[in-house]
C-alpha cells in the first residue's frame, strides 16, 4: 500500500486539471496522428501551453508578488498594458486576471476566481495579438 501525504494527494488534482487542459483545451485525443514521433511533438508542445494556462490560472488565484515577465512575453504584456493601461507596475495576478478577462471572465467582487478555461480562451486572443504586436514591430 502506497503512503500519500497531503501534498502528494493535492497533486493529483493539479495533473487531473492538466490532462483536463490537455483533453479538453488542446483536444490531443482529436488528432489523427499515425506516427508516435508525430504525437511525442505534439504531446511535448502541447504540454507546455497546457502548463502555461494552468500556472496563469494558479497565479490568478493566489495573492503572489510575482513577477508578470515569469510567464508572459514582452509583447503579451505591451498588448496587455495597451488594452489594459492600469496594469502598468501591477502582480503577475493582475496581469493573469486581465488574461482571463480577455477570455470571457467578468471579474465582478461576486465571481470566483477565474478557471483554467476563461485563461485559455484569453491566452489564445493574448497570443494572436501579441503575434500582430511583434510583426507590427518588426
Amino acid at each position: 500500500m502506497t503512503d500519500w501525504t497531503t501534498s502528494d494527494y493535492e497533486l493529483r488534482w493539479r495533473i487531473e486539471e492538466w490532462h483536463k487542459a490537455l483533453k479538453t483545451g488542446c483536444q490531443i485525443e482529436e488528432r489523427q496522428l499515425q506516427t508516435w514521433n508525430r504525437m511525442d511533438v505534439l504531446l511535448g508542445l502541447y504540454s507546455v501551453i497546457a502548463w502555461k494556462v494552468l500556472e496563469l490560472r494558479n497565479l490568478a488565484r493566489e495573492d503572489s508578488a510575482a513577477d508578470p515577465a515569469v510567464l508572459l512575453s514582452e509583447a503579451e504584456r505591451a498588448v496587455l498594458e495597451a488594452r489594459f493601461p492600469e496594469l502598468r507596475g501591477e502582480s503577475a495576478k493582475t496581469y493573469a486576471v486581465s488574461v482571463a478577462k480577455l477570455g470571457g471572465y467578468l471579474d465582478r467582487n461576486s465571481d470566483p476566481p477565474p478557471g483554467w478555461q476563461a485563461m485559455w480562451k484569453g491566452l489564445q486572443k493574448l497570443r494572436m495579438w501579441a503575434e500582430g504586436y511583434e510583426l507590427g514591430a518588426e
